[in-house]
């Protein structure tokens, strides 16, 4: 049997070293060591302290670990981790997917199958915590350096992983969470940025539990409840981005239906939020069943599945709403996504 050997790397900015350094001293000794951005003074670049961080491999690891600084790790984190590099060796797993995401979708509808892994879907690949195989992780820092001035580091990384047959998967739940310490990178404009789903005390399951080949993804963003659907075609994967309610329609379902359905929710704070929660909890209910996964299990026996529900609405409003905003209205769209899920 193989022997798997994970190194790590917090990547960092003098301006937050204090944070990287408390980070690397709560992982096990010699886990996770501090990498600083090469060019402090220079102008803000992701992609150039993760590619000194994908450098800092260690030399007898066949596996590296990269994760922000701002991120808080799971009480399970290494143990997760080293669990999921067995069952997948030669793919990069991301540990970490936006609740507002395409790819915060796929990890809900992995919850939903219950499922500890889900195939990325066609976004970029998550890279604020993410590991790769020894070569990949090499290969990515030639790729990166020929095209510095070219994408984000985690659009880059899917297009190489793209043009290297790399695969990928997103962990469910996620094995981390944003701690906001303020964006130096000019990703503040997004408001708060979270986890689909992290709950702190995950245990560990079996990590070869995989959800693969999602066809559509619906997800609540800059208050529009909308899906990604792959195109059943030859030739490279194809996506077709178009809002929940016309692909519900285009599959049967009318608008009069979503309307009835919705009318209990008529004494709400929000109503776009909770229209947008809505819509995109029924959609997520509707695509599950479809594809012949069954009913959907109960949130209230499912901690996994009861938190990826309650971020879509704080997800969706994100973009307008201050973290204290979003407190104020979780609970209140938590139900209304239960019930959207419930009705799909």
């Amino acid at each position: 049997m193989t022997s798997y050997r994970l190194s790590g790397a917090v990547m960092t900015h003098p301006k937050r070293l204090a944070a990287a350094e408390q980070l690397a001293g709560a992982a096990p000794p010699g886990a996770l060591q501090v990498v600083m951005d090469p060019d402090p003074g220079g102008r803000p670049s992701v992609l150039r302290t993760a590619l000194a961080a994908w450098s800092a491999i260690g030399e007898d690891a066949t596996h590296h670990l990269v994760v922000q600084d701002d991120m808080l790790l799971s009480d399970s984190f290494f143990e997760r981790a080293g669990a999921a590099v067995e069952a997948m060796p030669h793919a990069a797993l991301a540990l970490f997917a936006l609740w507002d995401s395409r790819n915060g979708a796929a990890v809900r509808l992995g919850a939903l199958a219950g499922a500890r892994w889900v195939t990325a879907v066609n976004e970029y690949f998550p890279c604020v915590a993410i590991v790769l195989p020894r070569d990949a992780a090499a290969g990515f820092v030639d790729y990166g350096r020929a095209r510095l001035d070219a994408w984000p580091d985690d659009i880059l990384m899917y297009r190489f992983m793209r043009d290297n047959g790399i695969p990928g998967h997103v962990s469910v739940p996620s094995l981390v969470e944003h701690e906001d310490h303020g964006s130096i990178s000019g990703n503040a404009f997004r408001g708060p940025r979270r986890s689909v789903c992290f709950l702190p005390d995950d245990r560990p399951a079996d990590e070869s539990v995989r959800l693969p080949g999602l066809r559509v993804a619906p997800f609540f963003k800059n208050g529009v409840a909308q899906c990604a659907v792959r195109l059943e075609e030859p030739g490279p994967e194809r996506w077709l981005h178009l809002e929940c309610e016309s692909f519900l329609e285009g599959s049967g379902i009318r608008g009069e239906r979503l309307d009835s359905a919705m009318l209990g929710l008529t004494e709400v704070t929000d109503r776009e939020a909770v229209r947008g929660t809505w819509l995109t909890a029924f959609t997520l209910g509707f695509v599950h069943r479809r594809d012949g996964r069954g009913d959907a299990p109960d949130p209230a026996r499912d901690p996994v599945l009861a938190e990826a529900l309650a971020t879509i609405g704080p997800g969706g409003i994100s973009h307008r709403r201050s973290e204290e905003q979003i407190a104020e209205v979780r609970d209140e769209l938590a139900a209304v996504a239960e019930a959207g899920l419930a009705a799909g």
